[in-house]
C-alpha cells in the first residue's frame, strides 16, 4: 500500500488486526519513507532499522495480536527515557547515553504492543523557541523546509506530519506540544497536569515550579484517543500523577454546551488569517446549535507577570551571575533518588549565585500566592464555560533564525498557550485552516480539568468540518 504511512493510527492497528496487513509490511513501509524525507527534515534522530524490522517480524508470529496498540510503531520525542536507546534530551552532556529503564509512558506503550521506532529531535532541556541542538542540529518544517516547527516537540511534530510516523509522544510545558503541533499541520494533546507520569523525563519532573506535561502528538484526533487510556493514570513514581476520572468522547454528545471563544487575547493580536479560522470554528458550533460567545479570561492578560516572578525566583541573578542550574557535568538517570543529589547541587550553586538568604523561600512564598490567585481566576472564568476556542499562536510557523532577532516577540508564541498551562488545563490543538503561503494553521481547545474527553470531542468535530491534516508536499 503506497499510502500506508499516512494512514491513521487506529486504522494501522485495526489492518494488523485483521491481518489484512502484516506488522513487517507496517514498519518497512514506514521506513521506507522515514528514509526519504528525514535527511530532509532531520527530525528523527536516533533508530535502528534492523532492530524494529527484527521486532516486527517477531510481532508478526505471535500466537495472538493481543494489546490496543499491537504491532504501532510508535516515536518519542528525545528527552524521554527509552530503555537501550539514545536519550540525549538534546544536552551535549548526554551524547550518547543509554538509559537502563523506560520512562513509565514508554513502558505501557510497550505493554499495549506498540514498537519504539526511535527518538525525535529536540533543544537542549526543551528549552527555546526551535528545535535545534548541538548534537542533531535543527529540524526543518516538512511545509517549508526554510520555516521552523517551532519548540520543543518539534522532532515530533515535523516527522508526523511527513509521514514517518504514525503516532508520538511528546511533552509540553508551556506549549511544547502544541505550538510544533499546529506549525506542523497534525494534532496534539497537552492534558490535564497530573494526568500522565512524567517519570523518566528530562527535565527532571519533580519540584514546585513543573507545571510539564506528557501528551500524544498525530494526524488525526481519533488517533489522540486511541492513544491516551493506554498511558494515563498514576504510576507510583510521580507523585503528582494522581487517579481521574476520564470520559471518552464517544460517550460525550454535544449539547447544553457554552462556549467562549476569541479571536485575539488583548495582548498580541494574531494575523488575520488566523482570526478568521478562529473565526469559521466558532461559525461552525453556532450551526450545531450550541451557545458561542465571544469572551476570554482577561486574567490571562496577567499571565507574564506571573511567569517571570516565578522564574525569577528560580534563576535570579546576583552580581551579575546567574546559577547555572541546568548544566551537568555527567549524565544522571531521571528517577527519585538521582535527582535529590541533583537538587542539591543546584542548590549549592543557586545560593552562590543569589545568597543564602533567597533559599528562605519568602520570596517563593508570595509568588506562589500569585500563581494560586491566578488559577483561580481562569478557574472562575471556566465555572461560566465548557470549553474555549482561541488560536495557538499568533503566527503560523516562523523562518529559522528568527527567534534570535531582537525584533522577535516570545509572546507571539507564549500569550495563548502558556495562561492555561500555569493552570494545567487540558489543551487540544488541530489544524483548522492554511495561510496564504501554504502554511498550516492550528487551532486550541481548551476544557476544565480532567475533561479531555469532550476537548476530543469538539476537536473532533471541527476537524470532520474544517481543513484537518493535509499530506506536505516533500
Amino acid at each position: 500500500m503506497d499510502d500506508l504511512p499516512f494512514l491513521p493510527a487506529y486504522e494501522i492497528v485495526r489492518l494488523i488486526r485483521q491481518e489484512r496487513t502484516s506488522v513487517k509490511e507496517v514498519v518497512t513501509g514506514l521506513l521506507e519513507r522515514i528514509n526519504q524525507v528525514n535527511d530532509k527534515i532531520n527530525a528523527l534522530v536516533h533508530y535502528n532499522e534492523e532492530q524494529v524490522v527484527s521486532q516486527a517480524e517477531e510481532m508478526d508470529e505471535a500466537p495472538s495480536k493481543g494489546g490496543p496498540l499491537f504491532g504501532l510503531p510508535i516515536t518519542v520525542k528525545d528527552n524521554i527515557e527509552v530503555e537501550g536507546m539514545i536519550t540525549t534530551g538534546g544536552i551535549t552532556e548526554r551524547r550518547g547515553y543509554i538509559p537502563s529503564t523506560d520512562a513509565s509512558v514508554v513502558k505501557r506503550l510497550k505493554d499495549a504492543g506498540a514498537i519504539i521506532v526511535g527518538k525525535t529531535n529536540c533543544p537542549a532541556f526543551c528549552s527555546g523557541f526551535e528545535t535545534n541542538n548541538e548534537i542533531y542540529g535543527r529540524t526543518n518544517n516538512p511545509y517549508d523546509l526554510e520555516k521552523t516547527v517551532g519548540s520543543s516537540s518539534g522532532g515530533e511534530a515535523a516527522l508526523i506530519a511527513a509521514g514517518g510516523s504514525f503516532l508520538g509522544i511528546g511533552s509540553d510545558t508551556g506549549g511544547s506540544i502544541l505550538w510544533p503541533s499546529s506549525y506542523s499541520g497534525i494534532c496534539g494533546l497537552a492534558p490535564t497536569f497530573g494526568r500522565l507520569s512524567r517519570m523518566g523525563t528530562i527535565p527532571p519532573y519533580l519540584g514546585f515550579l513543573d507545571t510539564t506535561r506528557i501528551g500524544p502528538m498525530a494526524r488525526s484526533i481519533r488517533d489522540l484517543s486511541l492513544v491516551l487510556p493506554v498511558i494515563m493514570g498514576p504510576d507510583n513514581w510521580d507523585s503528582r500523577c494522581l487517579p481521574m476520572k476520564y470520559d471518552s468522547h464517544d460517550t460525550i454528545r454535544l449539547n447544553n454546551l457554552t462556549i467562549a471563544y476569541y479571536t485575539e487575547n488583548g495582548f498580541v493580536e494574531p494575523n488575520s488569517e488566523i482570526k478568521r479560522v478562529i473565526s469559521e470554528a466558532a461559525d461552525l458550533l453556532v450551526t450545531t446549535d450550541l451557545v458561542v460567545e465571544e469572551e476570554y479570561p482577561p486574567v490571562t492578560k496577567t499571565f507574564l507577570n506571573v511567569e517571570r516572578g516565578l522564574n525569577r525566583f528560580s534563576s535570579g541573578i546576583k552580581d551579575g551571575t546567574e546559577p547555572k542550574v541546568q548544566e551537568w557535568s555527567e549524565p544522571v538517570e531521571l528517577y527519585p533518588d538521582e535527582i535529590y543529589d541533583l537538587a542539591d547541587d543546584w542548590l549549592e550553586e543557586s545560593q552562590q549565585s543569589k545568597g543564602n538568604e533567597a533559599m528562605l523561600g519568602v520570596e517563593f512564598f508570595f509568588w506562589s500566592i500569585k500563581w494560586d490567585t491566578y488559577r483561580s481566576q481562569v478557574l472562575r472564568f471556566m465555572d461560566e464555560y465548557d470549553a474555549i476556542i482561541c488560536p495557538v499562536s499568533a503566527t503560523p510557523a516562523f523562518k529559522h533564525g528568527e527567534s534570535r532577532d531582537s525584533s522577535f516577540n516570545p509572546l507571539d508564541l507564549l500569550s495563548y498557550t502558556h495562561p492555561y498551562s500555569l493552570v494545567g488545563l487540558p489543551s487540544v490543538t488541530f489544524r483548522g485552516g492554511t495561510s496564504s503561503d501554504g502554511l498550516p494553521i492550528g487551532i486550541q481547545v481548551i476544557t476544565k480539568h480532567a475533561e479531555e474527553g469532550l476537548a476530543l470531542k469538539i476537536a473532533l468535530h471541527l476537524e470532520e468540518e474544517m481543513i484537518g491534516y493535509e499530506k506536505p508536499d516533500i
